[in-house]
Formats: structure tokens, C-alpha cells, sequence
């Protein structure tokens, strides 16, 4: 089993990327594999486009990195993907943009997801995949973007571990997950979101890991 509290960082990305590895029909064998493409046609104003990677597991310690990418593309109204779809001039194609990032004790998926007239949808799909090649290369995350992430999450996180449902979920997923660990909520913000736990570096490497097209799936509808 790949868990961050029984390997150090190094083994647990070895072991993860060996995993998609072979799923993805790499290494030894060369194998091409064609992503899916799904489309659902219906009775609407609006397309809806769903754009996923598939991620690590739960007991993956770039689940925090991939968080804190969540957040610079599609967090808040300032996010990369929020300026590029709705308040970039000349590119005003959606109302707004979310991303579901979850993971699970197998693997993970990091979707993103929005919806734009469909005179739009390729012109949509366009800027999404600008942006994920731009985080990926020419312009990746910055120190400030991090730093505003992760303040972010802090708060997210100091209001979460508030609520007492908030609290019984997380000591749940632990529990039902296997953590050899229970680590309360409240220090969650303290040991994983602390000035020394994610690096720029960090985060950039996990971009150009996980946004890939080998990794990628689209859903229209």
C-alpha cells in the first residue's frame, strides 16, 4: 500500500506513478491509450463541459498540492481559470468555473468544471487547456499565488474544524481509510499548510505530473 505515514515522499511518488503507470499502459509496454471523450446530447441553452485528470490516492501526500492548484485555478474570483473564462477581454465565455478535486483509496480525479453557450464550448475548452499548459510551462505558480492559497485554505480550514459534523466527517474518513495515523483537524492546518510544508516547487512538479493528456477525460453534455 502507498501511505504517507509508512514511506518517505520520494518512495510514495514512486509508488503512485508506478501504479498509473501501468494502468496507463507505460513502461515496458507502449501500448497507446486513447482518453475518453464523452458527449450527451439534450435539450439545452448551456453545454456543459467537464474536463478531468486522473490523480493520486488518498495516502498521497501531492493530495495537498493538487489542493492548493485547485485553489490558484478555479478557488475564488481572482483564480486563473475565473479571469481567463469571465473577465479576460475578448474571452468572456462563462459565467463561472469549479473544480472537483477527490480523492479515493485507489486513485484520485481532479476535474474541472463549467458551462458556456454552445456557440462557445470549443472556444471554452480551448482557454481551459491554455491555462493548464500555462501552469504547466511558460507560466507557472508564483510564490504570492501560493501564499494567497494557502492563507485560503487556512481559513476554509479554521472555519471547517468549527462545525462538529466538519470535525466527525474528517475523523471518519481517517478511520474508514486505514490512516495508521488520526490526526485531528485543528492541526491540520498546523502540520500540512505550515510555511515549510509545500514548496512552489512542489506544486509546479505535481502540475506537470497530473495535467497531462495521457491522464485526461472530457465530458460534454
Amino acid at each position: 500500500n502507498c501511505n504517507e505515514h509508512e514511506v518517505d515522499r520520494d518512495k510514495n511518488r514512486k509508488c503512485c506513478d508506478i501504479i498509473k503507470a501501468v494502468e496507463q499502459g507505460e513502461g515496458d509496454s507502449k501500448e497507446t491509450i486513447e482518453r475518453p471523450i464523452g458527449f450527451l446530447e439534450k435539450d439545452s441553452e448551456q453545454v456543459h463541459i467537464a474536463i478531468g485528470f486522473k490523480t493520486c490516492n488518498t495516502y498521497c501526500i501531492d493530495r495537498f498540492a493538487l489542493e492548493m492548484l485547485s485553489i490558484i485555478l478555479a478557488g475564488n474570483m481572482s483564480s486563473r481559470l475565473f479571469m481567463a473564462l469571465r473577465e479576460n477581454k475578448n474571452s468572456q465565455v462563462a459565467y463561472g468555473v469549479s473544480i472537483d478535486n477527490s480523492e479515493y483509496n485507489s486513485s484520485g480525479l481532479f476535474v474541472i468544471q463549467t458551462s458556456t453557450e454552445g456557440t462557445k464550448a470549443n472556444k471554452t475548452i480551448k482557454i481551459i487547456l491554455d491555462e493548464l499548459k500555462k501552469i504547466c510551462n511558460d507560466v507557472p505558480v508564483i510564490p504570492a499565488e501560493l501564499l494567497k492559497a494557502t492563507k485560503f485554505l487556512k481559513g476554509n480550514l479554521q472555519l471547517a474544524y468549527e462545525n462538529p459534523l466538519t470535525i466527525a466527517s474528517h475523523n471518519g474518513n481517517e478511520v474508514l481509510l486505514n490512516r495508521k495515523y488520526l490526526i485531528p483537524i485543528r492541526q491540520v492546518v498546523r502540520l500540512l499548510y505550515g510555511e515549510e510544508a509545500l514548496s512552489v516547487e512542489t506544486v509546479n512538479n505535481c502540475a506537470k505530473r497530473y495535467f497531462t493528456s495521457q491522464r485526461m477525460s472530457v465530458f460534454i453534455a
